[in-house]
């Protein structure tokens, strides 16, 4: 039998507000890795959209730039779960041109 406690902290983990907030985190962690990588070149050409089911959306306009930002994409969800040590957010990346 579970205590209230772990019934109520599960509950709090699977709230469609804080799933959200972490989302919205995670998406804001990709575009600050984008901007560490290229600089502010960049944010004209690449940029995270939105983060659903462990997938990660990336808009990008110039095919040579996504080609760079895949070969370091291991790189990126690294870092994007690290923000939130708790869980894994990303497992893929997709990108949109």
């Amino acid at each position: 039998m579970k205590s209230i406690g772990n019934i109520l902290q599960t509950a709090h983990e699977h709230s469609s507000l804080i799933r959200g907030v972490l989302e919205n985190k995670a998406v804001e962690a990709a575009n600050k890795f984008l901007l560490n990588e290229w600089g502010q070149k960049i944010t004209n050409q690449a940029q995270a959209v939105y983060l659903k089911n462990k997938i990660l959306t990336i808009a990008c306009l110039n095919s040579f730039l996504t080609d760079e930002i895949r070969q370091k994409e291991n790189k990126l969800k690294l870092m994007v779960n690290d923000t939130c040590p708790n869980q894994i957010m990303v497992t893929k990346v997709r990108y949109l041109s």
